[in-house]
């Protein structure tokens, strides 16, 4: 049959994580703050990023060469800014993309921009994990042609490669949209105290910001570094890692979730 062998079972592992995760953080927010329509094309917007710096990368393929002899610093260099900061600062412009298109005149609660963003990070995790899954079977298929692996073998590392992004790969991504939205709801809803609440809505929008890719990056890079520095060994320090994010995530949320309705803005449509 035409379409027996497929690859649905792979994509639906990559998506299952992702659904599960947007459950539990709708589920937090305040009744009718997030509308899921209006969450698909951020969504869809977090994929076509993901397509976006791929071309980036075949255009420029020496992005991701070693930038120093010394392998610590260049896993270092590798982690935080040829790759971090590049998919943190394309997430975030897909979002301001995603934000200017919609051309809001009314309230939008806290909690609705961090689900937003936290979207964009899954929309970007889904296109990139199946990228890799898809260069896992080329190899795959190779290696079983030249005889060094079986095709259970290869299937059985394929799968191990599709749960092991599934989860910490995807909820990482997921977890710097939550960061990135976090600051960003602090700047719409003048939330911030202290020097930049006197400041002009052009330097709270540049503050914030950078202050938002900034933080996203440092928490790709961490987990990048760990990856790409200690390889297997590092599966521990990265399931460290991601409670850590839960646990920042969780407070980040908790203070948004929980900032009431103002009776003075127009309601949700």
């Amino acid at each position: 049959m035409m379409l027996g062998n497929n690859n649905l079972a792979f994509v639906v592992a990559t998506i299952i994580p992702a659904a599960v995760y947007s459950l539990l953080v709708w589920t937090a927010t305040p009744d009718r703050a997030v509308r899921l329509k209006i969450a698909m094309l951020y969504l869809i917007m977090g994929m076509a990023v993901a397509w976006t710096v791929s071309f980036f990368h075949w255009i420029f393929p020496q992005w991701d060469d070693a930038l120093s002899g010394n392998v610590t610093v260049a896993a270092f260099l590798l982690a935080f800014f040829q790759v971090a900061v590049l998919e943190e600062s394309s997430k975030f412009m897909a979002f301001r993309l995603a934000d200017s298109y919609r051309s809001r005149h009314w309230f939008e609660h806290p909690s609705a921009t961090m689900f937003y963003a936290m979207s964009v990070g899954a929309g970007f995790a889904i296109i990139e994990n199946l990228t890799y899954v898809q260069a896992a079977q080329q190899t795959a298929t190779y290696m079983v042609q030249i005889g060094l692996a079986t095709s259970g073998e290869t299937m059985g590392r394929i799968w191990e490669l599709v749960l092991i992004r599934s989860t910490t790969s995807m909820l990482l991504h997921m977890m710097c949209g939550l960061i990135v939205g976090y600051f960003i709801a602090i700047y719409k809803n003048k939330l911030d105290s202290g020097v930049t609440s006197s400041w002009g809505p052009f330097a709270r929008r540049i503050w914030f910001s950078g202050v938002a890719i900034f933080m996203a990056a440092i928490f790709h890079g961490m987990y990048d570094f760990n990856l790409f520095s200690q390889a297997d060994a590092s599966t521990e320090s990265v399931l460290g890692l991601i409670a850590i994010g839960f646990g920042v995530t969780y407070l980040m949320s908790k203070r948004m979730f929980n900032i009431p309705f103002r009776e003075q803005d127009p309601p949700l449509r």
